[in-house]
């Protein structure tokens, strides 16, 4: 390859790793959450992750239902999702 090849592709930028977990473990839900993950929930934290996961995933659907409906463009779709992470990671509900 040439030189100027080499450079551009090592140039490129990479993409972030999408990362999981909680942006705030001092959230108004995040001792709530915790506990009863670790004390009441048949399973324990793994079992009630896989809940959550699922809660998570019905969540989605359900924006993406509501921009469907209304004819919203895929991007909003797109910007409603992370912001409904972005808001459940500052409340502490991804502790």
């Amino acid at each position: 390859r040439p030189a100027a090849a080499r450079r551009t592709a090592a140039a490129a930028p990479r993409r972030q790793a999408a990362t999981m977990g909680n942006a705030n473990p001092n959230g108004i839900f995040a001792w709530p959450v915790k506990t009863i993950a670790e004390k009441f929930w048949p399973g324990g934290r793994r079992e009630f992750n896989k809940f959550r996961g699922k809660v998570i995933s019905e969540h989605s659907n359900v924006i993406g239902k509501f921009c469907s409906t209304f004819g919203a463009e895929p991007k909003l779709r797109q910007k409603l999702i992370k912001k409904a992470k972005m808001v459940g990671g500052e409340l502490g509900f991804l502790a």
